[in-house]
């Protein structure tokens, strides 16, 4: 991942006001940045805007202003701030940095690196050189190109960033995964140990990925060293790592804490049988196990599109809660679940929609021996079942609700689950889906041919995406001439 520029610290206007107007501007602008460095991004926002309101070439309120709507996902108006501040100054790196970031993250690479090139040639001509700042912008020139497939030309921009800068563990960390990603796992191990020398052996994301490049490589033994080496540097680094989570580890206990509390207070709601935070601590409980994390990893020799992931308990409720997709709503009592893993949807599928039969599909045996003894723990087994089965293989047959968890899947492995969905699914079986299915088969309204039809989207929570956008829709059948 890329880091924004910090911000900035202080108000330099082009055009002097006059000191009473310049000492207010700055008074405004600390108080921005405090806000900012809080999260309090809509004081930040308002009071920036003061600062311009007052200082209107004020170019670092520019930038920060664009920050606070990045942060925001305003893309939109943090492009017209990050302008604002090169048209006051066109060789403002940071500014271009940052606009660069942008539009990697609105999906304009190409426009991406043509402006991180620019900031990149900007900061090698300034009369003091600072190395660390151009390797910067060389590392994030790289993990764009990396983004686009172009990962060797990505290697190339990591070494060049090495270069200026050697110390820099993050560089040496990516450089590796990247490594990893092309298949050459022995020199990704050695651009991982660089990463830890950085850190005096430290870090635990790196001991992490020199544990998958040892497993895939085959050395299980020092692939298990590596993961406990891991684990006892930071633990919650080490689970965030393994389900995705790009936030860190704190950031990540933080959200098990407030997911915790959550399922607490339901409580009350069903005082009697097995209770969402029964289920919930379960399945938590089993990810934090070693041995399970080992048992996955080996078992999926790292391959991305097996990669961990979890929904949490709040992603579910705002997924499922008033969305009419119980089994009193959709008037069947069947759900299936395709990519199961540890059986969370399925679990709470019975117990808070109602369905007597959810049937989990997963590939990795571990998962499914896992999520059967976490179902009989419950006395679960009548109404919830796991299946060691491709979901390609899924009887969808007289299914109320299709949950499909193909985040990591390969493209054309869920183009062929959609198509399935579509093909073999009854009329109005409804589906929840994170991925857009636009991008796999027909949705529309219409009903000349089969398809899908999109009921709603829906910001929700899950690890490996904090603010993924999940999706319900409906099956659409021909209807008969």
């Amino acid at each position: 991942a890329t880091e924004n520029e910090d911000v900035s610290r202080s108000v330099t206007p082009r055009d002097q006001p006059s000191p009473e107007v310049l000492e207010k501007a700055d008074v405004l602008f600390t108080e921005a940045n405090e806000w900012h460095e809080q999260d309090e991004h809509e004081k930040a926002i308002e009071m920036y805007k003061e600062v311009l309101d007052i200082a209107p070439n004020a170019k670092e309120a520019f930038m920060n202003l664009g920050l606070c709507y990045y942060e925001t996902n305003q893309f939109e108006l943090a492009e017209k701030a990050y302008e604002g501040a090169l048209k006051l100054d066109p060789t403002f790196t940071g500014a271009l940095y940052n606009k660069g970031l942008l539009y990697d993250a609105m999906g304009k690479g190409e426009a991406a690196l043509d402006t991180l090139k620019l900031a990149i040639n900007i900061a090698q001509g300034k009369e003091r050189f600072d190395h660390k700042e151009k390797a910067l912008y060389l590392y994030s020139y790289a993990v764009v190109l990396d983004s686009l497939g172009r990962k060797w030309d990505a290697i190339k921009k990591y070494d060049e960033a090495i270069d200026l800068d050697p110390f820099d563990g993050d560089t040496w960390s990516n450089r590796g995964q990247v490594l990893s990603e092309l298949g050459r796992h022995d020199e990704a191990i050695k651009s991982f140990k660089e990463a830890l020398e950085c850190t005096d052996r430290k870090d635990p994301t790196a001991w992490y990925n020199v544990a998958l490049s040892y497993i895939v490589l085959g050395d299980n033994e020092k692939g298990r060293d590596a993961l406990e080496q891991a684990l006892l540097i930071d633990e919650y680094q080490f689970y965030a790592d393994f389900q995705n989570y790009d936030y860190g580890g704190e950031n990540f206990r933080e959200r098990l804490e407030d997911e915790r509390r959550i399922v607490l207070s339901k409580l009350g709601d069903q005082p009697e049988g097995v209770t969402p935070y029964d289920v919930v601590s379960a399945i938590r409980d089993a990810e934090m196990d070693i041995d399970m994390i080992f048992e996955r990893i080996v078992e999926s020799k790292a391959r991305p599109e097996t990669a961990y992931g979890s929904t949490f308990y709040s992603g579910w409720e705002t997924l499922t809660k008033d969305r009419n997709l119980s089994a009193a709503a959709t008037g069947r009592d069947k759900m299936v679940v395709v990519g199961s893993s540890l059986g969370l949807q399925c679990a709470l599928g019975h117990i808070e929609l109602g369905y007597s039969k959810c049937v989990g599909y997963e590939l990795l045996p571990s998962q499914v021996r896992i999520a059967r003894e976490i179902a009989s723990s419950f006395d679960l087994t009548e109404n919830v079942e796991f299946k060691e089965q491709n979901a390609l293989e899924s009887d969808l047959e007289g299914a109320g609700l299709i949950w499909m968890n193909s985040y990591a899947w390969k493209d054309d492995e869920t183009r062929d689950m959609y198509e399935k969905v579509v093909n073999e699914a009854d009329a109005d079986t409804l589906v929840v889906s994170y991925e857009d299915a636009d991008d796999y088969v027909r949705v529309s309204d219409a009903n000349d041919e089969n398809g899908l039809k999109l009921m709603g989207s829906y910001e929700i929570a899950t690890s490996w995406n904090p603010r993924l956008t999940g999706y319900i829709y409906k099956v659409v059948k021909k209807a008969e001439s």
